[in-house]
């Protein structure tokens, strides 16, 4: 049991900071932002904070672990002065660093993650994917924080990219309750993998991909984007490939969709050095 806990606090979220961390990255090559430590300290605790604060929560609601509660209920205060001194940090971090914009996002962030568990969580018993968009939605917060804090205007083309990112995100989240459908079915979450099946949702996923692509184009050709976002076309293209693999032998991994952000700083790192 002890060893379940670690696993859900560790491994699963390191992976998906990593991921975040990837994407940022991509993001600084192709508008040509150096990241700098603090910003990159503050981009990796907050979503710490906020998964630590919907570990506790939901650990703490749940009746049938029992041996895990237990065990939880000897860390549970440590892990709020953790996430209490975390808190401390990114506030320093924002005071020394940052501006009003990035405390105002920062703060909507915080909010966003906390009251999902706390109230949110009922509306995804009664709209469909609610749950998928609002977690796109709040990923997506990431990115304009990115923006705010290095004060990049928001032109066309980067309310595009903006807006390509949250079709990105939206295929991560749906995909991912693909290997929950059935608990989620259990707690009735209408989420669209749970409301709509594994068919469906795989070619809504499908189309969100051309969609994707599509919108890298018309950037190209429309909004001034610079040629090196066309890059991001092959990362979508693998993703695609991922998610058809994935439906044909009915497994449904995370990483199938997480690994994408990684190819994007892989392929401008690349792709940028090379042309």
């Amino acid at each position: 049991m002890k060893k379940n806990i670690i696993e859900d606090l560790f491994w699963g979220p390191i992976f998906i900071l990593l991921g975040g961390l990837a994407e940022i990255f991509a993001l600084s090559l192709l508008l040509k932002t150096p990241l700098t430590w603090a910003f990159i300290l503050i981009i990796v605790l907050t979503p710490g904070i906020l998964y630590l604060f919907d570990f506790l929560e939901d650990k703490t609601d749940n009746d049938n672990l029992v041996q895990e509660s237990a065990i939880l209920n000897r860390t549970q205060k440590k892990l709020i002065i953790f996430i209490i001194v975390l808190l401390l940090v990114c506030f320093f971090l924002l005071y020394k660093f940052g501006n009003f914009n990035t405390l105002f996002i920062f703060l909507i962030l915080l909010v966003m993650g906390i009251l999902y568990p706390l109230f949110f969580k009922k509306i995804t018993k009664k709209i469909t994917g609610f749950k998928d968009i609002y977690v796109a939605i709040s990923w997506n917060l990431f990115v304009v924080f990115y923006f705010a804090y290095y004060k990049i205007e928001i032109i066309p083309f980067v309310a595009l990219l903006l807006f390509f990112i949250f079709t990105r995100d939206l295929v991560n989240a749906s995909f991912c309750d693909l290997k929950d459908i059935e608990k989620d079915k259990t707690n009735n979450l209408l989420t669209f993998a749970n409301v709509w099946g594994e068919k469906k949702l795989i070619n809504f996923l499908q189309y969100i991909n051309v969609l994707s692509i599509i919108i890298l184009i018309l950037g190209f050709f429309f909004f001034n984007a610079p040629a090196s976002i066309l890059l991001l076309i092959i990362p979508v293209v693998i993703t695609f490939f991922f998610i058809s693999k994935s439906f044909k032998s009915r497994h449904y991994y995370s990483w199938i969709v997480d690994i994408e952000y990684f190819i994007w700083a892989i392929t401008f790192f690349i792709g940028l050095k090379l042309f």
